[in-house]
């Protein structure tokens, strides 16, 4: 999508999409990204090979992201879908007591 987020290139995602839902999607980062960093970095020192790139992505207010979600919408807009929101107002359950 960011390869021509201006061009009609993509058009055809917008004919072709019925919907797209997003469940528990961190869309502006996550503070969690710290555990799968770390996870990476203890496998990459015990020779697993670990590639972290894609978690210091997801890192809070991460700039790759935010440019993600910005060229989404752009496209979004540009395609003129129509869009809902649904937002988890309740409480999450835990299971204590």
């Amino acid at each position: 999508m960011s390869a021509n987020s201006g061009g009609d290139t993509f058009q055809y995602l917008a004919t072709s999409t019925v919907g797209i839902v997003f469940l528990g999607t961190p869309h502006r980062g996550t503070k969690a990204s710290y555990w799968g960093e770390w996870i990476a970095y203890t496998g990459k020192k015990l020779g697993l090979g670990m590639d972290d790139a894609i978690l210091k992505d997801l890192r809070e207010d991460s700039e790759t992201l935010n440019d993600l979600l910005y060229t989404f919408t752009l496209w979004l807009f540009r395609c003129q879908l129509q869009q809902y929101a649904f937002l988890n107002c309740i409480r999450q359950i835990t299971g204590r007591r």
